[in-house]
């Protein structure tokens, strides 16, 4: 083989095993592979087929609004037991109405990204919230702080936030509303742009490679939507 034969097959491999980002909604309707999410399901594992898993609790100590973290969150998903701003459109979301009626503090949630990942965004809806609370942070592998993002105080019934990282994201947390206002999370997406060979390329091993996959409002109850 000669050297201009080597080069092109260099060119051709090259090119075969570029990165494709791909995004992925967790939207609490469906799981990773398509199954659905019944009401009343508890979050947890449903996509770690996406390499992602939800843990509740995540944080600790007093949060900015001057209430502990709860270290009871709801992690329920529902489209029946749900406060002010859910709209039947939306399907499920998650943190239920009454699980949050029974929280100890301020709820607060993450996803944990599995470190074969290169999560390098992530947005998320917030439903319901009407102090602004609400609170999205993203970490690096190591728990490293890289950004924060806080919803405003409108009367939007829905409110988006999204964070990019030149750093790969390893977990995204949310704190959705707080003690005095219930609100939800729903369509929870991540972009990952780790590389994932062409069928053909070298390295593929059988196949393409598989990325296996914690404000001064008086609290009031509100009515159920």
């Amino acid at each position: 083989m000669n050297l201009r034969t080597l080069a092109a097959v260099a060119s051709l491999l090259a090119v075969s095993s570029l990165a494709h980002a791909q995004t992925y909604v967790m939207d609490f309707d469906t799981d990773a592979l398509g199954a659905p999410i019944a009401d009343g399901d508890i979050i947890a594992e449903q996509y770690s087929a996406w390499g992602a898993h939800w843990v509740p609790d995540v944080f600790g100590g007093v949060n900015f609004t001057g209430f502990p973290f709860a270290t009871n969150t709801d992690m329920t998903a529902t489209s029946t037991d749900t406060g002010f701003g859910y709209d039947p459109s939306l399907g499920n979301v998650l943190h239920s109405f009454g699980g949050w009626l029974g929280e100890n503090g301020d709820p607060n949630m993450a996803v944990f990204f599995d470190p074969t990942t290169d999560v390098t965004s992530v947005s998320a809806q917030f439903i319901g919230d009407q102090s602004g609370a609400s609170v999205m942070y993203i970490f690096d592998q190591n728990l490293n702080f890289l950004d924060a993002a806080q919803v405003d105080n409108s009367s939007d019934a829905i409110k988006t936030l999204s964070l990019s990282s030149a750093t790969p994201i390893g977990v995204v947390a949310f704190t959705p509303g707080y003690f005095f206002d219930w609100a939800a999370l729903n369509d929870v997406t991540f972009v990952n742009g780790a590389a994932v060979p062409e069928p053909g390329s070298f390295g593929m091993a059988g196949g393409l490679l598989t990325m296996g996959l914690g404000a001064g409002l008086l609290r009031r109850r509100r009515n159920r939507s």
